[in-house]
């Protein structure tokens, strides 16, 4: 489905005229859109996007930003393939009851650990030579750029888009029993969908970057 087919639906659904509506403005339908899209992104990590950053001797924590700093919401696999290996996630905490001088560990990595929606670290550090990773990261959708234009996810969970849309709509018309159904659709939808990516499994703690650049919360 399309923007133009998602507000059509949207405004149908809210017994709206979808190309000359009295109560709302196109901009306004395509908003709670793009609100949905953020909060399916964020709440069941659907986008993900893997990004090759240099491997430095010696180097424990990386940091993201340059690669993809206006997108990432937080880094959730670390691939090394010159070692063929998937590095394990674990926490910093853990890390420390392994062994007090952890960091001091030589030795190639095995294991990363989050730190912060931009910085990252492996364990051990590595020492010898220099080679690459492939970190993938749960990312915030790109907007829409036109009516043309389709949701960066896949088309099962388009129609969770006009759910959320229209819930918001109901809100405005002060509908509140509609509203709460579709609150209730769409929740149940987002949930079952984060069940089976099983984002929040990835770390104890997930970090996420809000849109207010610099801005950093736990939303686990």
């Amino acid at each position: 489905m399309t923007l133009e087919e998602l507000r059509t639906s949207v405004l149908r659904e809210l017994n709206e005229n979808p190309v000359t509506p009295i109560y709302w403005t196109l901009g306004e339908i395509d908003a709670y859109l793009e609100e949905a899209q953020e909060i399916l992104a964020e709440t069941a990590g659907l986008v993900k996007r893997t990004f090759t950053i240099p491997r430095r001797p010696g180097t424990a924590i990386y940091q993201l930003p340059g690669i993809g700093d206006h997108d990432i919401l937080a880094p959730c696999r670390v691939w090394v393939p010159d070692l063929k290996r998937r590095l394990q996630a674990v926490t910093l905490a853990n890390l420390d009851a392994r062994y007090e001088r952890w960091m001091e560990s030589p030795g190639e990595p095995y294991w990363w650990y989050p730190i912060s929606w931009d910085q990252f670290g492996i364990w051990p550090a590595g020492g010898q030579g220099e080679g690459w990773m492939e970190v993938t990261c749960v990312c915030w959708p790109q907007p829409f750029l036109d009516a043309g234009d389709e949701p960066e996810f896949h088309p099962s969970r388009y129609e969770s888009l006009a759910t959320y849309a229209t819930w918001l709509g109901y809100l405005k018309q002060w509908d509140g029993e509609r509203a709460a159904q579709r609150l209730a659709t769409f929740l149940g939808e987002a949930g079952g969908v984060r069940s089976l990516t099983g984002v929040q499994q990835v770390q104890e703690k997930w970090w996420a970057r809000g849109r207010d650049h610099g801005n950093m919360r736990n939303t686990h």
